[in-house]
């Protein structure tokens, strides 16, 4: 399964190589194809919930930070999503056991394929909309190891980039580089190719580990 939480986000993306900001409820659609493609790669089926991110850009440019609710927005086009991604995140433990949290249908996901291995967001940008979304991934791991047998949760860390945290797995990608190169470029509105030689050179610096 291949998982995107986020029904949008800020607005930015990457246009002819140069960052710029678009209208949220014009890029969705585009991340959303993106993902979907770039899963189609691996043979994996696309798993999209609703959440939102912190910010919203309307069609008129202004960057609105969200708090939930947002109902009262009273912008051209108003955000399309359900709860930002950290009120989903820490929402407290009880609130995950209800039937239709962002937590439950996650674990319920994991519950129902029984994945080996779990892999979620990398937090080493600090940006807090990731942390959200490991924590809500985290916390549905939790809930659905304590129902059935599935594979160990990772957290990608590159190395010294997240102190105290140390990486102490590295996976072996030897065969795989194109493959994978070819899902990164199939994000174009996030920079694609634009982030394939810091891949590379992660792969030469963590495989000279080996």
């Amino acid at each position: 399964v291949y998982g995107v939480l986020s029904a949008c986000n800020s607005g930015y993306c990457v246009i002819d190589g140069e960052d710029a900001h678009r209208p949220s409820c014009e890029i969705m659609p585009k991340r959303r194809a993106e993902a979907a493609a770039a899963a189609k790669l691996f043979g994996a089926e696309l798993f999209q919930m609703d959440l939102m991110e912190g910010l919203f850009t309307d069609s008129r440019g202004n960057r609105v930070f969200l708090d939930y609710p947002h109902r009262d927005y009273q912008g051209e086009n108003p955000p399309p999503g359900g709860p930002p991604l950290a009120a989903a995140a820490f929402s407290g433990l009880i609130g995950n056991d209800l039937p239709d949290s962002p937590v439950r249908r996650v674990a319920n996901v994991l519950i129902d394929r029984k994945p080996e291995i779990v892999i979620c967001q990398c937090v080493d940008n600090l940006n807090p909309d990731h942390f959200a979304a490991a924590l809500i991934v985290y916390k549905a791991w939790q809930l659905a190891a304590e129902q059935v047998e599935i594979g160990p949760l990772y957290l990608p860390l590159n190395h010294k980039s997240f102190y105290p945290a140390s990486p102490d797995w590295v996976v072996d990608v030897t065969g795989y580089e194109e493959l994978v190169e070819k899902a990164v470029c199939r994000h174009v509105s996030q920079g694609g190719e634009i982030f394939l030689p810091i891949l590379r050179e992660r792969w030469r610096t963590w495989g000279e580990t080996i």
